[in-house]
């Protein structure tokens, strides 16, 4: 039995992204984000006090009309982390709508392709201990620390495990797009700088290993 904490069951469970960015406009987007993980931190800590959350055992993808004890797993995991809502009468072993909702939901702040289909990957992600997300938390607090206070008004920021690119005026987010990243090898380095200038199609020889 895993209970849930009282913060998980008070979560907006239909926030996202923009509406945390925008929800205090009188702090700097670094504050904001330092807060927002701060107060996630103080979560998933209750939630390891209460025992984490159970782990989906190995099977075929999940998804709606599904049955069976997995589902029950995964029903019980969104709700302790506060993607469920608590208003669903559906039986507690049926993927119905607002499970699929739930995962939905799961798999966009975790920057997993929200199909609703608990596969593979989505199973990696809901399988990983509250412990570690606690470190993975930790650390990016960590990385917070690290850029500048305020970005100004216009600013781009680049989510590197996401693989996506944001693009910021005044608290909005006016734009998105996919980017491509380093390998482990050879990873993106993270900094913070002042655009002076873009160049567009640049000129590129095709290197010799590619060739």
């Amino acid at each position: 039995f895993f209970p849930v904490p009282e913060t998980s069951k008070q979560r907006a469970v239909n926030m996202n992204d923009e509406e945390v960015e925008t929800d205090s406009r009188g702090q700097t987007m670094r504050q904001k984000g330092y807060a927002y993980l701060q107060r996630t931190l103080r979560e998933y800590f209750e939630i390891k006090r209460a025992g984490g959350w159970p782990k989906i055992a190995l099977g075929p993808s999940l998804q709606a009309g599904a049955q069976g004890p997995r589902v029950k797993a995964l029903r019980r995991h969104l709700e302790i982390t506060g993607d469920l809502s608590f208003e669903s009468k559906a039986p507690i072993d049926n993927f119905d709508q607002d499970l699929e909702t739930a995962v939905q939901r799961f798999q966009y702040r975790h920057g997993l392709d929200p199909d609703g289909v608990v596969g593979a990957n989505t199973q990696a992600a809901l399988n990983i201990s509250v412990e570690d997300r606690i470190d993975q938390l930790q650390i990016n607090l960590e990385r917070w620390r690290s850029i500048p206070h305020d970005f100004g008004s216009r600013y781009l920021m680049v989510n590197i495990p996401g693989f996506e690119l944001r693009i910021v005026e005044n608290d909005a987010v006016v734009r998105k797009m996919r980017v491509i990243v380093g390998k482990k090898r050879r990873q993106t380095p993270v900094m913070s700088d002042r655009i002076t200038y873009l160049e567009l199609n640049p000129y590129w020889n095709i290197p010799r290993k590619i060739f």
